[in-house]
């Protein structure tokens, strides 16, 4: 469903349209403090919360008087419901690391569980308040939290499990196959790295007169264990192949 903003704030344009995640128009338990409520997506990757009155559907004039949530969201959510990490994982899972702030793991890649540790932490009265989990992966000997990580969905899993049976490619990582990070990526990945690499460090306010590579090494591509020669590809790079590269 698409929405037509009909009052301007700072965050907000008069007159644009949005897509609303879901909107919350009944009060069901009678409260007096009862105020209707749209959830929209201000950007493609952020939803936040507005006063429903600020809006109308594009298609008539009135919204009606039910809590309705969009059907593609529906499916965001039984999918992030799938991928929590919980006391359900297990060895011979799949996950796949959220951020990519850890030396040996790509994000957005899938790796293999080979142990799981839960320690529960409990209340004075005895009940478990949450559990630590940490997780060791094929490849590897080092044990890594959980936060960083979300499961495959089912759909990933079943992918995998099929290519298994028919002797195809996985497109699944392993832990310390290269010694690198930055050697785990395609040669179009690493020269979008670089590009982007060099890009932040001429940006660095924190940089003064240190050379770009330099710093880049150092600094922006720390965790990737780059070298100079490294960045020879994109030396003699026109200004077309930087934006193609970043777009």
């Amino acid at each position: 469903m698409n929405v037509i903003c009909k009052k301007s704030t700072t965050k907000l344009v008069k007159g644009a349209t949005y897509k609303a995640v879901s909107f919350n128009n009944q009060n069901n338990k009678g409260y007096s403090f009862f105020k209707p409520t749209i959830r929209i997506y201000l950007t493609e990757n952020s939803i936040q919360t507005f006063p429903l009155e600020n809006f109308k559907p594009s298609v008539g004039e009135d919204f009606q008087s039910i809590n309705w949530l969009c059907p593609d969201y529906q499916l965001v959510l039984n999918e992030r419901e799938q991928t929590k990490i919980d006391k359900n994982l297990k060895v011979n899972d799949y996950v796949v690391p959220l951020y990519d702030s850890l030396k040996t793991l790509i994000r957005g890649r899938k790796y293999k569980v080979k142990e799981v540790k839960f320690r529960d932490h409990k209340s004075t009265y005895g009940a478990t308040v949450w559990t630590d989990i940490k997780i060791k992966l094929e490849g590897s000997e080092r044990f890594y939290s959980s936060w960083n990580f979300r499961k495959c969905t089912n759909q990933e899993t079943r992918d995998i499990g099929l290519k298994e049976i028919f002797d195809e490619e996985t497109n699944t990582e392993m832990v310390g196959k290269h010694k690198r990070k930055f050697d785990y990526f395609t040669q179009e990945e690493k020269e979008r790295l670089l590009v982007q690499f060099l890009i932040s460090s001429s940006c660095d306010k924190s940089r003064n007169q240190l050379d770009v590579i330099d710093w880049a090494i150092s600094k922006s591509g720390k965790l990737y264990g780059l070298t100079r020669s490294d960045f020879d590809v994109i030396q003699n790079f026109t200004v077309s192949q930087i934006i193609e590269l970043v777009k």
